[in-house]
C-alpha cells in the first residue's frame, strides 16, 4: 500500500463518526479526500491481540490518530453500510467467539 496516498495533503479535513450499534457498539472515522470520497478508519480495538487477528497477517496501513485504514467509500452513506458490514463480517465473529 502506498503511503503517499494518506498524506495530509489528500484530505479536505472534515470528517464524520461511523458508528454500529447492535449487538455492540463500535465506532470508526471517516475523513473526506479531496476528490469527495471517504477513507474510513478504525481505531477500537478491544486489546492488541484484536488488532493482531484481524490485520497481523495482512498489509495495512495505520495511523497513529486515525486507527487503521478499512476502505474508500464514495458517500457518507456507503461509508455507514460497508462499516456495519465489516463489522458484522469480521469484528463480531471476534467478540463473540463465533
Amino acid at each position: 500500500m502506498d503511503k503517499r496516498y494518506f498524506e495530509l495533503e489528500n484530505y479536505k479535513g472534515p470528517h464524520i463518526h461511523i458508528d454500529n450499534w447492535e449487538p455492540f457498539w463500535a465506532e470508526a472515522i471517516a475523513w473526506e479526500r479531496l476528490d469527495g470520497s471517504w477513507d474510513v478508519m478504525f481505531y477500537d480495538f478491544q486489546s492488541q491481540e484484536e488488532f493482531g487477528l484481524l490485520f497481523g497477517t495482512k498489509e495495512y496501513y495505520k495511523d497513529e490518530v486515525g486507527g487503521v485504514f478499512l476502505f474508500n467509500a464514495q458517500t457518507d452513506e456507503e461509508c455507514t453500510e460497508k462499516f456495519i458490514k465489516w463489522v458484522h463480517s469480521n469484528l463480531l465473529p471476534l467478540r463473540t467467539n463465533k
